[in-house]
């Protein structure tokens, strides 16, 4: 349609140029045929000019609408993780938001689809058997039943092993004090021995270091 519109436009302007040129000539004295050629010369430079001018300005307008059209899907597909929302129930979906209030209501940390972003439910799962999330700059991943919390060497001892005690709240159910004393134990083990392994409340607890920066880092296996 704007290109239409454009069209009608250039052609228009072409003819009152024309009409506009010979005119002026013959009353200047010209002759009718020296007129017309004189005036079909500046008509059609008129016309390569308007034609030129509507195409950057069509080109310019397309080049903004295609600007806009990507932030427009972003609102419409990104949605924040809201109470009343629903996704389809997996064994890791369930698992990651159980982790997700766990983090929430014993250490009031706001998950994330990624570092420090909030929770979108499109970007939670990658498949009905793999979730991610981050716990600030801590990336918790879920495969099925197994949840690991990555190390890092960004954040604190203490916001880890809380991250830790809230992924086993998650999974067990527990008070928030139990929780903390079995991991407290746990890291103190693996700093003394290497590594640690224990079973409770139906969730096998694993900390070792991690191959890539050495620190300890937590896994469980919900049985």
């Amino acid at each position: 349609m704007p290109e239409f519109i454009a069209l009608v436009v250039v052609i228009i302007a072409t003819i009152y140029v024309f009409i506009k040129v010979k005119n002026s000539l013959q009353n200047k004295g010209k002759s009718k045929p020296a007129s017309i050629f004189l005036a079909s010369a500046s008509s059609f430079l008129a016309f390569v000019i308007l034609v030129v001018l509507a195409a950057t300005f069509l080109q310019d307008n397309t080049k903004q609408t295609q600007v806009k059209e990507p932030k427009q899907e972003i609102k419409t597909t990104q949605k924040e993780l809201k109470s009343n929302e629903r996704i389809e129930a997996t064994i890791a979906t369930k698992i990651t938001l159980d982790i997700v209030n766990s983090l929430k209501d014993n250490y009031n940390i706001e998950a994330g689809s990624f570092e420090d972003m909030p929770l979108y439910l499109d970007k939670l799962c990658s498949s009905d058997t793999a979730c991610q999330i981050y716990a600030g700059k801590t990336q918790i991943q879920v495969v099925y039943k197994t949840v690991e919390a990555l190390t890092s060497s960004r954040v604190t001892l203490q916001y880890y092993q809380n991250v830790c005690s809230a992924i086993l709240i998650g999974l067990t159910d527990s008070n928030k004090d139990l929780a903390e004393d079995i991991i407290t134990q746990a890291f103190d083990y693996a700093s003394k021995n290497g590594s640690a392994k224990s079973e409770t409340l139906g969730v096998e607890i694993t900390i070792k270091p991690d191959s890539s920066n050495n620190l300890l880092g937590c896994s469980f296996y919900k049985n």
